[in-house]
């Protein structure tokens, strides 16, 4: 128990005060229309009123009282996210009001007035808040923390708590099981799966909201948790739809640990949405027991299918039930080519096929799953096709499959990840496609001259964050050149024709000694924390000497780079664009994103 120094009385004017002055603040800033404003302000107030009837059973208030009054806080709260008002300011002065409303009751019940303590400056500056100040908004996550993080008064010395009560204050679930329901779920939500388990074990409160009917949607992700405790989630999740992520991978499975987990997946298969199976590559039983259990049942709701196994040696292919037509909702698929079903499966649109240890990746596979899937749109290659002796024949295999029939005609995206000089034989399949999007992953100097022979490149962009290089053409097709080794090969080969360049402003120096005449549109993209030398790079210049517009922007990550105009426009009338007026250097950069100084 703590003993509370008295504060002056505060009377049910007092409270109504501060209340509405905390609540006025927060409408103001949210644009609330009145009549929900007074709606939200009535459900406030009755809360607090209620807590106000409380009264304390001994001079020494108990930790668990104080939670009491505190619920009323958070309760408050969650009426502010309802009505539109979500503040963490508003959450910590309402928090302060339901303290002192503890503080003045105990006081007033059970002890003589005593000389008030000082207020914490931070509280008392809160309250002082002019209505014109803006409340930041942030989002309830953020809130309840805070809220149930208050620190409690300093104890008085006098007071001598039994053991029984130290040892229910040194626990913080005991406070938190009196959060009203409502809002402990919506904390609940916000956790990861793995943790999900954890916290149905912290106290009985807790694991009674967590395991109620209503409460199934806690239990629908799977992810991050030992296999083991798959079959408690798929119990737990009601009839909701799930996604599963079963990892045998890092779990290696014992003895016939896998049985019952696969048998609880099977049953529970008509009403999963996702379904991610990653098994070691030496566990064919696993392989096995997933095919003939989990697999043989049909999935109608089954949207994205994900199987992380290259067998080491040859293997049985997937049951047909999952690409089975009539599987009509299933789009995103990725496996090894060796198991793939050679089963129809018309509604699929995008298809990854992983790495294979074994040298077999041929052509075959790739005409079987582009005839099977005739809507496909993206598909993304763990590796290139096989390298035959007679490279034409191998290309000519493929492209025959094209003639007459609609096979890879809506493909748009293609993603190969490249081994040496190995990837032009694929790429020359696909040249009669037309694909719109090209990704090429580690591409040799030799790849990445053929994919520049193949489209006139008139746009080229530096992603700094994804360490890439996009080459776009006139037609808006674009091939994104990822972890380039040779760049200053490649720059040379593109430099001349390229009208539209992109690049971040912390770029490398060596960069600049590259020169592009036909530039006529220059995009600087900056981030926040990164350098800007590149804004007063005089070699620009002779880089760029055909520059006509120049854009400054933001990356969109974290934070609003901040950058200073009047130096901006100063080197751009001296260096990018000498000779030109104050109007017309106004009118040729231009800033978006940005916070500008």
């Amino acid at each position: 128990m703590v003993a509370y120094p008295a504060l002056p009385q505060v009377d049910m004017g007092d409270l109504r005060m501060r209340v509405n002055k905390i609540i006025d603040v927060a409408l103001k800033q949210n644009a609330m229309r009145d009549e929900s404003g007074e709606l939200v302000r009535d459900d406030i107030m009755s809360a607090f009123e209620s807590a106000w009837r409380w009264k304390p059973r001994s001079p020494h208030v108990d930790m668990l009282d104080l939670c009491r009054l505190r619920a009323a806080a958070s309760t408050a709260i969650v009426i502010l996210a309802k009505g539109g008002v979500n503040s963490l300011l508003a959450a910590a002065q309402l928090a302060d009001v339901a303290r002192d409303i503890v503080i003045s009751r105990a006081s007033e019940y059970h002890r003589e007035p005593e000389p008030a303590s000082e207020p914490q400056p931070e509280a008392r500056s809160q309250l002082l808040t002019p209505t014109s100040t803006r409340i930041p908004l942030q989002p309830l996550a953020l809130v309840i923390p805070r809220l149930i993080a208050q620190p409690l008064p300093t104890p008085s010395p006098s007071a001598t708590p039994s053991p029984k009560l130290r040892r229910r204050a040194r626990w913080p679930p005991a406070c938190y099981a009196h959060l009203s329901k409502e809002l402990l779920v919506n904390i609940f939500l916000r956790l990861p799966p793995q943790d999900i388990v954890r916290v149905s074990h912290v106290c009985a409160t807790w694991r009674g909201v967590m395991l109620e009917r209503r409460n199934a949607s806690l239990w629908t992700t799977v992810d991050g948790v030992r296999p083991v405790a798959i079959p408690a989630f798929l119990e737990r999740s009601g009839a909701l739809p799930v996604s599963l992520v079963i990892d045998f991978k890092t779990h290696r499975p014992r003895d016939e640990e896998y049985t019952t987990v696969f048998r609880a997946v099977k049953q529970a298969m008509p009403r999963v949405r996702s379904l991610d199976v990653r098994i070691h590559k030496d566990d064919r039983d696993v392989f096995e027991g997933l095919r003939l259990t989990v697999l043989a049942r049909r999935a109608p709701i089954l949207e994205s299918f994900r199987l992380d196994y290259t067998p080491s040696c040859p293997s049985s292919r997937l049951s047909s039930n999952v690409f089975d037509s009539r599987a009509g909702a299933l789009r995103s698929a990725s496996f090894a080519p060796q198991v793939y079903p050679r089963h129809k499966c018309a509604a699929l649109r995008k298809v990854r096929t992983y790495d294979t240890v074994t040298d077999d990746y041929t052509a075959g596979h790739l005409r079987v799953i582009l005839k099977d899937c005739l809507r496909i749109v993206e598909l993304r290659l763990g590796r290139p096709l096989r390298d035959t002796k007679d490279e034409e024949r191998d290309v000519d295999k493929i492209w025959d499959m094209y003639d007459g029939t609609r096979a890879g005609q809506t493909l748009e995206r293609l993603d190969l990840a490249c081994d040496d000089g190995r990837a032009i034989p694929t790429l020359k399949a696909f040249n009669h496609l037309r694909i719109r999007h090209l990704r090429l992953r580690s591409p040799s100097l030799d790849a990445c001259r053929f994919v520049v022979e193949q489209q006139e490149v008139e746009a080229l962009t530096f992603d700094e964050e994804k360490r890439s290089i996009i080459l776009e053409d006139a037609d808006g097709r674009t091939c994104e050149l990822v972890d380039v080794e040779e760049c200053d090969e490649l720059l040379q080969l593109v430099s001349a024709d390229v009208k539209r360049l992109t690049i971040p402003a912390s770029i490398e120096h060596d960069f600049l000694e590259h020169s592009f005449p036909e530039v006529h549109e220059l995009t600087i993209v900056l981030r926040a924390g990164r350098p800007q030398d590149l804004l007063h790079d005089p070699l620009l210049m002779w880089t760029l000497p055909s520059l006509r517009v120049m854009h400054v922007t933001s990356s969109g990550g974290e934070g609003v780079p901040s950058v200073d105009k009047k130096a901006v426009y100063d080197f751009a009338g001296k260096v990018i664009f000498p000779g030109y007026g104050v109007d017309q250097i106004f009118n040729r950069v231009v800033f978006k994103d940005v916070f500008v100084g």
